[in-house]
């Protein structure tokens, strides 16, 4: 199972690839994802979650965000490297649990990009909301992170 989820990771990764800007993530709630941004900034995510807290059973996890603010921090000049933020809204859901679970949060991430490597940046980004259980239902803060890799 975990073999087929993988596949179907790295297929969509290569999709995305293909299509615009991509990137991988690890973080909270997912441990390990993808994501596609499109050019009017929306971003598509799809990651693996831990079910209940459990490291050896997994759920999938899809985020719909909308980046609404985004800008140059630093920058050493024309074609240098840059430092730049980003700051949106999404939710998330996951499923192919025991425990389902919902979330709506705002974001706020910093990209940084080296003048080495121009078609890479990593990022990292923090999440708060509130998030929905289901089983049993529930609700609570959401405090989520990402750290991963863009590619453009």
């Amino acid at each position: 199972m975990r073999i087929a989820w993988l596949t179907i990771l790295i297929t969509l990764f290569g999709v995305a690839k293909g299509s615009g800007n991509a990137g991988l993530y690890g973080g909270w709630p997912e441990l390990f994802g993808i994501h596609f941004v499109t050019a009017e900034d929306l971003r598509f995510s799809v990651g693996l979650s831990p079910d209940g807290g459990s490291p050896s059973q997994y759920g999938v996890a899809f985020s719909l965000d909308l980046i609404l603010s985004k800008g140059t921090v630093y920058a050493e000049g024309d074609g240098a490297s840059e430092l730049s933020y980003y700051a949106g809204a999404g939710a998330m859901l996951g499923l192919l649990r025991r425990r389902p679970e919902a979330n709506g949060h705002a974001m706020l991430g910093l990209e940084l990009r080296l003048s080495e490597i121009k078609n890479m940046g990593f990022f990292g980004e923090l999440q708060l909301g509130q998030r929905v259980t289901f089983n049993p239902l529930s609700a609570g803060p959401h405090l989520g992170f990402r750290l991963g890799l863009a590619l453009r």
